[in-house]
């Protein structure tokens, strides 16, 4: 028990001084975005007008489409086979602790082509700034409400009759501000990423014998990590689109709401 934990921390820390951690997630949160906008433009097409419903049933297909996103990435990182090869740079976060700190009865541990290495433990709090730069898309809706929000203020006139109201635009601004909030902290971490590809770099040493237990393993622990953060998002995307139903109803997009929004 001593030893898996000890091999654990080892190659946290080796991926992590090894790979720029937050561009990695950032790229997978971006195809994961892509994967969504995708479903939902298909599902706008085969003639599912409701948001609401549009949303329902692409949010869990894309957390599918991230979930083996993150499977894969996490396998190459531990190939040591990076999927942004070359345009990883030595991370600043070096491991805690100092060389003698590992010991001499801490087993050596090497992967695919990689080496041996040694290192402390890795720090597992999540890493609030991993995402960024996720969600332009969606970011630019919000901008285009929030614009949408002033030109409703500005057009006031006493006694005039507002189509949509400003709790609602308020709403939808919160609505999208938690979205992308609940996506960069509770899926899109550094965290993630790294104990999915502990799993794997782990399983590979192991043999086809621990085929069974890899496979529990990395999709447990990704599981683990990503599930109540894919519920929040499921949860606020349907909660956005049945206020978009309600409100606008002739919006066929949430860009497309933004723009009517703005007349």
């Amino acid at each position: 028990m001593r030893r898996a934990h000890a091999s654990r921390q080892q190659l946290r820390a080796e991926l992590r001084q090894r790979y720029w951690l937050r561009a990695h997630i950032a790229m997978i949160a971006l195809l994961t975005l892509a994967a969504l906008w995708l479903v939902s433009a298909l599902l706008m097409h085969a003639g599912v007008a409701s948001l609401a419903l549009r949303y329902s049933l692409a949010c869990p297909v894309a957390y599918g489409v991230y979930l083996l996103l993150l499977r894969w990435w996490a396998g190459a990182l531990a190939r040591r086979e990076s999927p942004l090869d070359g345009l990883d740079a030595p991370s600043i976060e070096l491991p805690h602790g100092s060389p003698s700190s590992a010991g001499a009865h801490e087993p050596s541990f090497s992967s695919g082509g990689g080496g041996d290495f040694a290192g402390g433990g890795a720090d597992a709090g999540w890493d609030l700034t991993a995402a960024e730069g996720i969600g332009e898309g969606i970011g630019n809706g919000l901008g285009s409400l929030a614009k949408g929000a002033g030109s409703v203020l500005d057009g006031l006139d006493e006694g005039a009759v507002v189509i949509v109201p400003l709790a609602v635009l308020l709403g939808l601004i919160a609505l999208l501000g938690g979205l992308i909030g609940t996506g960069v902290l509770m899926m899109f971490g550094v965290e993630v990423l790294l104990a999915v590809a502990v799993e794997v770099g782990l399983a590979s040493l192991a043999g086809t014998l621990a085929y069974k237990g890899f496979m529990e393993g990395w999709l447990s622990s990704a599981l683990r990590h990503t599930w109540r953060g894919a519920l929040a998002v499921l949860l606020l995307a349907v909660a956005l689109g049945a206020v978009l139903d309600r409100w606008v109803p002739e919006a066929r997009s949430l860009p497309h709401a933004a723009r009517l929004i703005q007349g």
